[in-house]
């Protein structure tokens, strides 16, 4: 059973929160790619990756045992993202923006369009696969976000992802891969490690993970701050300000006092 902060555990939730600078450069470490150990690099900018449509995980027939594990995290992520994340069964596209849980990549018959560019570039993709235990698979595309009564088109989005899992998979692994792929697909994190802060799902070595690390869920809150399409140094402005009421808040009244009403 994954652990939840409940009213009452601000105790708790102070003893493992950062301390605000360090959250701010652990953002823009896993969020724009800056090495923080070499001055020249600035990271990559790119749009933000904003929802405002329903939100599924799509459990395939050999991952509902899991089931049960994923709730709490998806009704969690619903709270920091304030966007609406249901769990069903059914195997089968619906129009919402969706990730995908399922073991080996033969229950995926889209990945293949997903990553064909070229055959070669597909049987180097494949190489890779061999040598993992888990795989985050993302379909990046346009979306239109609102704001008032405005309608932005935003590039690179993401739009629907898989976590495919190898079927020999241990559950404990299993567990780790699910939480990590949610986190990073629904807040756009990149595939990069971290040591920054600790815990967090993006440390290398990373100790088995089977909840949100709170630091975590503080960098999901500020995600969902960011406006679409801005550049990173305006977005950076943003997190700045923001990143210490988070933790000041986190610290006295607990992670839920910044979730999303």
């Amino acid at each position: 059973m994954v652990a939840l902060f409940l009213p009452g555990n601000a105790s708790a939730d102070r003893e493992k929160v950062a301390d605000a600078e360090a959250l701010i450069k652990h953002f823009e470490a896993v969020y724009y790619g800056v090495d923080h150990s070499n001055s020249e690099d600035r990271g990559v900018d790119r749009p933000m990756v904003i929802r405002q449509h329903p939100y599924k995980v799509v459990l395939f027939p050999t991952m509902t045992k899991y089931e049960e594990f994923i709730r709490p995290i998806t009704d969690q992520l619903s709270k920091l993202t304030g966007y609406r994340i249901t769990i069903t069964r059914s195997p089968s596209f619906s129009g919402d923006f969706s990730t995908w849980i399922a073991t080996d990549l033969t229950d995926l018959p889209f990945s293949r369009v997903l990553y064909k560019s070229t055959s070669e570039e597909w049987q180097n993709f494949l190489k890779e696969w061999e040598k993992k235990t888990c795989m985050v698979l993302s379909s990046i595309g346009y979306a239109y976000i609102s704001s008032g009564n405005f309608l932005f088109q935003v590039k690179n989005v993401f739009l629907d992802a898989a976590i495919v899992l190898k079927r020999q998979i241990s559950a404990a692994k299993a567990k780790d891969c699910i939480v990590a792929g949610l986190v990073k697909q629904l807040a756009g994190f990149k595939d990069v490690s971290s040591n920054i802060v600790r815990p967090s799902i993006f440390n290398e070595p990373r100790p088995s993970m089977t909840a949100i690390p709170l630091n975590d869920k503080i960098l999901i809150r500020a995600v969902y701050d960011l406006f679409p399409d801005r550049d990173r140094e305006i977005s950076m402005k943003t997190i700045r300000k923001k990143m210490p009421l988070y933790v000041k808040s986190v610290r006295e009244n607990g992670i839920e006092s910044i979730y999303h009403r």
